[in-house]
C-alpha cells in the first residue's frame, strides 16, 4: 500500500493505493493519526480512488480515525470508493456513520462550505 497526502487550504487529502488489509492497517493508522495530531488541517478526506480492497482490519482503521477526528472536532470523509468498497461500507453500515462522497471535489465542496447562519 502506498500513502501520500497533500494539504490544500486547511484540507488534508490522503490518497491511498493498493489494498487496505490487515498487513497494512498499522501503517495506515500511524500515518493518518500522525497527520491528524499535527493540527495542519481543519478537514480530513481519504481518497479511495486507487484502493482495490478493504478488509475488516481496514474498516477498523476507518472507525478509529473517525472517532479520533470526532474527538478533535475535525470533519472526516471518504471519497472515490469503488463499487466493491462501497458495498462493504453499506453491508457493515459504516455508510451511516462515515461521511462518504462520490468524488474528492464533492467532499471538498461539502466539507469546506460553512454552515448557514441562523
Amino acid at each position: 500500500m502506498k500513502l501520500t497526502h497533500q494539504i490544500k487550504e486547511n484540507i488534508c487529502i490522503i490518497s491511498m493505493e493498493g489494498h487496505l488489509i490487515d498487513q497494512y492497517s498499522l501503517e495506515f493508522r500511524l500515518y493518518t493519526l500522525e497527520l491528524l495530531e499535527d493540527d495542519f488541517s481543519n478537514v480530513f478526506i481519504i481518497n479511495l480512488k486507487r484502493v482495490i480492497r478493504v478488509d475488516s482490519a481496514g474498516l477498523e482503521q476507518f472507525v478509529l480515525l473517525h472517532k479520533r477526528a470526532k474527538e478533535k472536532q475535525i470533519p472526516l470523509a471518504l471519497c472515490d470508493a469503488n463499487e466493491l468498497i462501497n458495498g462493504v461500507l453499506q453491508a457493515t453500515r459504516l455508510d451511516k456513520m462515515l461521511l462518504i462522497y462520490d468524488t474528492e471535489k464533492d467532499a471538498i465542496t461539502a466539507l469546506n462550505t460553512p454552515p448557514p447562519f441562523i
